[in-house]
Parts: structure tokens; sequence; C-alpha cells
């Protein structure tokens, strides 16, 4: 009898190890997907199409065309220059001017307040591409009012245009 319990125990087991494997037994499939890339976007400042060729991340080139005036006289018409100012780059990003006004040394008595300058604009976007443009217009002009100190100075209005993605 104890043999008897002991082979139906094997068969029990025999037979539950059988029915195991096979429910367990599974089929399995693998999918890969390669070559999954991402190239970041770009932005590219010109100022009155310079730079516009320039692909070199980081690089600075001459970034818009120089204005400037002689012999101006207090009251003359101010000294004007539009500058076309595109994206060239693949992103849109915000343009920001800012001006930095200052007088040769030397003439004491001759102030910036003797002179007008154009204002820089507030922060505008400036969408991917070429085919938008911002126009922005600077102007310099000799006051009627300035003194006599003025005579021989040089004005500089130096401008700067950023361009980036920070609101």
């Amino acid at each position: 009898m104890k043999k008897s319990i002991l082979f139906s125990l094997m068969v029990i087991g025999a037979v539950a190890a059988m029915i195991t494997a096979a429910t367990s037994a599974s089929f399995t499939d693998t999918v890969t997907s390669n070559g999954n890339t991402f190239a970041a976007g770009t932005l590219q400042l010109s100022v009155d199409t310079l730079c516009a060729g320039d692909t070199t991340p980081d690089s600075i080139c001459a970034r818009g065309v120089a204005f400037s005036a002689t012999n101006v006289a207090p009251g003359d018409t101010a000294t004007t220059h539009t500058y076309s100012v595109h994206n060239f780059g693949t992103l849109p990003g915000n343009l920001k001017i800012s001006q930095t006004p200052s007088i040769d040394v030397g003439h004491a008595g001759c102030a910036l307040t003797d002179w007008t300058f154009s204002t820089a604009p507030a922060t505008s976007s400036l969408a991917a591409g070429a085919t938008n443009a911002t126009a922005y217009a600077a102007s310099v002009q000799l006051k009627s009012s300035a003194p006599n100190a003025c005579q021989g100075a040089t004005f500089n209005l130096d401008i700067t245009f950023l361009l980036d993605q920070n609101p």
C-alpha cells in the first residue's frame, strides 16, 4: 500500500509537471526601433543681410551696417538708418535691441543730452526663416541747442541685436 501511495503521488507529480510545462510555454517576439535621431534647431540672426550664410554656431560676424555722418551742425536733420533684421534659423526667437551711447573723451561741456537718438524698441518676436524681417530705424541728431563745446565732438551709438528664445 505504501508503494501504491508513493507511486500514485509520483504519477500525480509527473502529470502536474507535464501540465505546468505545457501551460507555461510561450511565444516571444521583439521589435527594435533603430535610427531615432533628434536635431537641435537654430537661431541665425542677420542684420542688413550680413551673417545670412553663416551657419557656424556661436560665431560672431559683422552684425549690421554702421551708419555715420560728418560735419553735423546743430539742428541738422537726423541721420537715420533702417536696419533689416532677419532670423535665417529654424526656430522662432525673441529680438532684443539695446543701445550704448557715448561721446569721445576731450569734449567736456558736450553731453549726451545735447544729442537726440532713437530709443531701442521693446522685445519683439522674430519668426524662423528669412521671409519675415523686422525693420528698426535708428537715428542721431545734434540738438539745435547744443553748446560750442560740441564742436568736433564725436557721438557714438553702439547698437546690439540679440536673438534668443527667452522672453
